[in-house]
């Protein structure tokens, strides 16, 4: 199922795997991405739900790259606040356990 709406995920799916132009950024059971989201990205569209009418949203900065010309290394580098040198030049896939996979060098 492909959808932007958390709340479907959350009631009918067991993993999940959040894409970013067009590359999996992280896979997680449902339970654990919630509770413990690692890759910025995905750390930026849960924080973008609106929980209570009084919460100030998170906004991700930038714009997505466009699919035919993507970036080098990690596609979000450029609107990520915590990209180092390396996600600049070399994608990461980083396995922090066997059930949950991120791109991301701050977990290496």
């Amino acid at each position: 199922m492909i959808t932007h709406d958390f709340g479907v995920i959350a009631e009918l799916c067991e993993r999940v795997g959040v894409m970013y132009c067009g590359m999996m950024v992280e896979l997680a059971d449902v339970e654990t991405l919630f509770e413990k989201p690692m890759h910025p990205y995905t750390q930026g569209l849960l924080g973008s739900i609106p929980i209570g009418s009084n919460e100030r949203l998170v906004t991700i900065p930038g714009s997505v790259p466009k699919p035919i010309n993507p970036p080098p290394g990690c596609r979000f580098h450029h609107r990520c606040e915590k990209a180092m040198e390396i996600c600049k030049k070399q994608p990461p896939i980083i396995e922090i356990d066997k059930n949950h996979s991120v791109a991301c060098y701050l977990y290496e």
